[in-house]
């Protein structure tokens, strides 16, 4: 799943720009819809709805492409200075 930007939008401004807003969503934007300074929705893609209520077969193929691929190239945990280090 990718990253998603977060942007905050009233009520009013997401009834005004409702179409601006869906597009933003398609892109990858997320909205957090507040009413009177409260929390009331959040508008996502239809992509990380389905991750996130676990619909989302998709997400599990990434998660292991991503864990093969940390498995096939892991990051070298020794430091420069067990170079120097003689026993």
């Amino acid at each position: 799943m990718k990253k998603t930007n977060q942007k905050t939008v009233t009520v009013n401004k997401l009834q005004s720009d409702v179409s601006k807003i869906i597009k933003d969503v398609e892109k990858g934007q997320t909205y957090h819809v507040m009413r009177y300074s409260k929390p009331v929705a959040v508008v996502i893609s239809p992509d990380e709805y389905e991750c996130l209520t676990g619909e989302c077969r998709g997400c599990v193929k990434q998660l292991v492409a991503e864990l093969k691929s940390e498995a096939r190239n892991p990051k070298s945990e020794t430091n420069s200075n067990d170079k120097n280090l003689k026993i």
